[in-house]
């Protein structure tokens, strides 16, 4: 089943920018249901950023092979808040690094402060 130009779904597997990754029915089922509810209701994304996220959710569920439906919708919630909060964590530093800084420890210290 195509939906659009870079992200592709089949029965077992997802095609995001020409990479296909091979996931468990219950990634598939929670990945589907995912991008089902970006598309219709996250309509200010644009279909590189939910092409990227696909991506990151794919990688993730190919190695973490969730075997249930709860087990990959706690995977899911997990990744998206982690994928949320590294976005926020690079366009922070994006605005920083406009000042020209040398210095990259204000960016580590972010980074290391995000994960605890």
């Amino acid at each position: 089943m195509q939906m659009n130009a870079k992200i592709q779904f089949g029965d077992k597997w997802v095609q995001v920018k020409g990479s296909i990754f091979y996931l468990t029915p219950s990634a598939m089922e929670s990945l589907r249901a995912w991008y089902d509810w970006s598309v219709n209701h996250d309509t200010e994304a644009s279909e590189e950023s939910r092409a990227e996220e696909v991506e990151y959710f794919a990688k993730a569920f190919e190695m973490l092979k969730p075997q249930s439906h709860d087990e990959a919708f706690h995977y899911l919630t997990i990744l998206e808040n982690a994928f949320v909060k590294n976005w926020l964590i690079i366009n922070e530093y994006k605005k920083k690094s406009i000042n020209v800084r040398k210095d990259p420890a204000p960016f580590l210290n972010l980074i290391v402060s995000s994960c605890y």
